[in-house]
């Protein structure tokens, strides 16, 4: 009885350590997995902004520009 025991005890304590070992690369997975999309998704901001303050430069310029010919 109690050698069925250790070894039920002991196939537990094995599965628990393969199971938090997967758990922990699952995690790590999704972990790697979420800061490239964060990346991404932060570039793609990054992007839009610096795109929206190009244009505005633009029309600051061609106003300007536009300014100096009408003086």
């Amino acid at each position: 009885m109690t050698a069925a025991m250790n070894i039920r005890q002991t196939a537990q304590s094995i599965g628990l350590a393969v199971f938090a070992f997967l758990l922990r690369c699952f995690l790590w997975i999704v972990n790697i997995l979420w800061y490239i999309i964060r990346e991404i998704v932060c570039g793609v901001f990054r992007m839009v902004i610096n795109v929206m303050v190009f244009i505005i430069f633009l029309i600051a310029i061609f106003g300007f520009l536009l300014w100096l010919l009408t003086l």
